[in-house]
């Protein structure tokens, strides 16, 4: 089995920091957040502790010039933790998936990796999301190579040569 070990490269479109315009819905407005990590940073209103700063605080995440200054920001506000634990593996796929729904260009490249095993490598140190050392839950892999069988299945699904 081939093994993507990190996000970087030819493979860095796998990246939540990978510049990628996508557009989500927050309470009935349309929110264009840069790149995945905006998204998910923003994702965070939903366990915000005060409700009521929720779109301010998901307009400040649009606004950050870079994917690293919105996961500062993400990591800056006051949110419930025990509701964001219980969330944030969803909140994930949704970002995961709109960025492979709203760009087909990245989706061909996703089923490209075929059965490659994905590996959010860092040396940051995160091993909930990622690995570090060969350690880790991976998570974010986890969530691309089943967003990457989602895809599989649709297109094989609606391939007239594949068979229905």
């Amino acid at each position: 089995m081939h093994v993507v070990p990190r996000f970087e490269g030819d493979h860095f479109f796998l990246s939540n920091f990978y510049e990628a315009p996508t557009i989500f819905s927050m309470d009935g407005e349309s929110v264009t957040m840069p790149t995945g990590e905006h998204a998910f940073q923003a994702a965070k209103c939903h366990a915000l502790i005060d409700s009521s700063q929720k779109l301010e605080y998901v307009r400040s995440v649009e606004s950050c010039p870079t994917p690293g200054k919105a996961k500062y920001a993400g990591r800056s506000c006051k949110i419930d933790l025990d509701k964001w634990e219980d969330i944030k593996v969803r909140c994930m796929r949704e970002v995961v998936f709109q960025k492979f729904l709203q760009h087909p260009d990245l989706r061909v490249k996703l089923l490209n990796t075929e059965d490659s095993m994905l590996v959010e490598g860092n040396d940051w140190g995160d091993t909930y999301w990622g690995r570090v050392s060969g350690k880790g839950y991976n998570k974010l892999g986890v969530i691309l190579m089943e967003t990457r069988g989602y895809w599989y299945w649709q297109v094989r699904r609606n391939s007239p040569e594949m068979g229905s």
